[in-house]
């Protein structure tokens, strides 16, 4: 992203750095013992990379296909 002059790039990370402190909760959760992995936890987790890579990702493979046609 960076290489290809992505303007969206700050934001993207951004995003990442936000699932990253989210992840850090679950992980002092669970290794607190107040909570387990459970189906809801895995379905956040499934449906976080779902939705990023049909959204977020998109934007950026849309940016490539614009930047090669010109």
């Amino acid at each position: 992203m960076r290489s290809k002059g992505y303007s969206g790039l700050v934001a993207h990370e951004a995003i990442h750095e936000d699932l990253v402190e989210q992840l850090k909760e679950l992980e002092k959760k669970y290794d607190a013992g107040t909570m387990t992995l459970s189906i809801m936890t895995m379905h956040f987790l499934k449906d976080w990379l779902t939705d990023h890579i049909r959204t977020v990702d998109a934007r950026f493979f849309d940016f490539l296909k614009q930047n090669e046609q010109s």
